[in-house]
């Protein structure tokens, strides 16, 4: 990739001007450096558009657009099923780790209490209300439930649903109804607020499950060679560039299911 006329270097150097022999720093061998990388950008046409890709003179690999927005293609018989194989032995081999994700903003009883207002209080009461299913002026345990999925996306454990719930009962109430909820002090709101938002998950139904490792495209080794060679054609990317990047990422899903990226 030859930079062209008047482009500006962005680790330090200033406009340089190619025609008259300058010469920029940030530029070698005609490869911008790891810090001024400037990818190509696949065009996705349609969704269902395919093109085939010439990665070597043995071996083709058809692209199928599966998305427009996010672009997302789909590559069939990019990997053998021995080079798979290969890939996850070398990501046992290097150990795997629990993959996180993003934690949810953390709400303290302090938060709560300085931003609810008496008008979401009434809120919380109708739209808890609103999953009465069977209208018996009632909402049980189990629409509750709903309720909660709704709010949170999440599925949680019986006893840690009733903990929630029953915050919003009067002494000796048994179940909830919008009568009663609008009646409640916010010091039971704070409580039930607190309580709705720091729920935990039941770790089988977590929105990401899974183990990973990062496997080095080491030149060493003839496999991760070819696959970084095809990376390389696949994303018309120069293989300096794809050095330069992240390592591949090896995922393991439950049901000890292996994804590349």
């Amino acid at each position: 990739m030859k930079p062209t006329k008047g482009e500006t270097c962005s680790i330090g150097g200033g406009p340089t001007d190619f025609e008259n022999g300058g010469e920029n720093p940030c530029f070698k061998d005609w490869v911008y450096s790891p810090l001024d990388v400037r990818l190509t950008r696949k065009e996705g046409v349609a969704v269902g558009h395919e093109e085939t890709v010439q990665l070597d003179t043995a071996k083709n690999v058809k692209l199928t657009t599966r998305s427009l927005k996010p672009l997302i293609f789909e590559i069939t018989d990019f990997l053998s099923n021995e080079e798979c194989d290969h890939l996850v032995k070398l990501a046992k081999r290097n150990g795997l780790e629990k993959s996180t994700v993003t934690k949810r903003a953390a709400v303290t009883r302090e938060g709560v209490n300085a931003t609810l207002t008496e008008q979401q209080m009434q809120i919380y009461c109708r739209r808890i209300n609103r999953y009465d299913s069977n209208k018996d002026g009632n909402v049980s345990l189990h629409e509750f439930a709903s309720y909660v999925y709704h709010i949170t996306k999440m599925l949680v454990d019986i006893n840690e649903l009733w903990t929630v719930y029953k915050t919003l009962l009067p002494e000796e109430a048994r179940v909830f109804n919008y009568d009663n909820c609008t009646k409640l002090n916010r010091t039971i709101f704070v409580e039930f607020v607190y309580q709705l938002f720091n729920m935990k998950r039941l770790p089988y139904y977590s929105a990401r499950l899974s183990e990973h490792s990062w496997v080095e495209l080491s030149d060493s080794d003839p496999v991760l060679k070819r696959v970084k060679s095809r990376m390389a054609a696949v994303t018309e990317t120069s293989i300096s560039q794809i050095e330069h990047s992240e390592a591949l990422q090896v995922i393991s899903e439950i049901m000890d299911l292996f994804i590349c990226f």
